[in-house]
C-alpha cells in the first residue's frame, strides 16, 4: 500500500497491472532492489517505444508528401 502510491508519482503515465508485474519481475530477477528496478526499467522501455513510434510515423508522413 505504500510502495504504489510512491512509484506511481514517479512514473504516472505507467498502468497499474504493468507496474504490478514489472514490481514482480523486477523481484525475480534483481530481489528485493527489482521493487524499484522493474517499474524504472519498464518506464525506460515505455519511453523508447514511444519515441520510436513518434519518429516511425514522422518518417511514414514524410516519405508520402
Amino acid at each position: 500500500n505504500f510502495v504504489r502510491p510512491w512509484l506511481s508519482a514517479c512514473i504516472p503515465s505507467m498502468h497499474t497491472l504493468l507496474l504490478f508485474f514489472s514490481i514482480l519481475g523486477g523481484i525475480a530477477l534483481f530481489g528485493l532492489l527489482g521493487i524499484v528496478l522493474g517499474p524504472v526499467i519498464a518506464a525506460v522501455m515505455l519511453t523508447l517505444m514511444r519515441i520510436f513510434e513518434s519518429r516511425l510515423s514522422e518518417n511514414s508522413l514524410g516519405a508520402s508528401t
